[in-house]
């Protein structure tokens, strides 16, 4: 049985509104929810969440250490959930805290070589189950990227 189709079949029955919209709405939260237990399975196998490995990434992704609001705007979070992050990532040994060149009293961020190793290892296996999108080809990616980037200034 589809959900999507049964849960259509259902709307329409009892002419409960937009079915279209809801068909929609349903299909991309039930594919949310496939996905996201794809990536965290795969990233569990190496102890991180997936805002830990985002984290991670932004830090590799740039060569000098971040303040806890440069990695929070880098990422859009707010510098508190970033520092709350920071810290479960430097209690796994995945970050180091280094003194900030200009104003010792600002603690700057970076991976550690654990932390790198781990990163790249996390990024090979959500590669092997392309990032939970298994079954998607690239023009496939492409049009639900399109379709749902009006979202996603929200």
């Amino acid at each position: 049985m589809d959900p999507i189709e049964e849960g259509r079949r259902n709307w329409l029955e009892h002419d409960s509104g937009p079915v279209e919209q809801i068909s929609a709405a349903t299909a991309l939260t039930r594919g949310k929810q496939i996905a996201v237990r794809r990536t965290a399975a795969a990233l569990g196998e190496h102890g991180l969440t997936f805002s830990q490995f985002e984290v991670l990434m932004a830090l590799a992704e740039h060569a000098a250490p971040l303040g806890m609001g440069e990695l929070g705007a880098a990422l859009r979070l707010h510098p508190t959930t970033a520092a709350r992050t920071v810290a479960r990532l430097e209690r796994a040994g995945h970050v180091e805290r280094v003194a900030s060149e200009h104003d010792r009293r600002v603690s700057l961020v970076r991976a550690s070589a654990h932390g790198a190793e781990v990163t790249a290892s996390a990024l090979a296996g959500l590669r092997d189950i392309r990032f939970g999108l298994d079954g998607w080809d690239a023009e496939d990616v492409r049009r639900f990227t399109r379709a749902v980037a009006p979202f996603l200034t929200d």
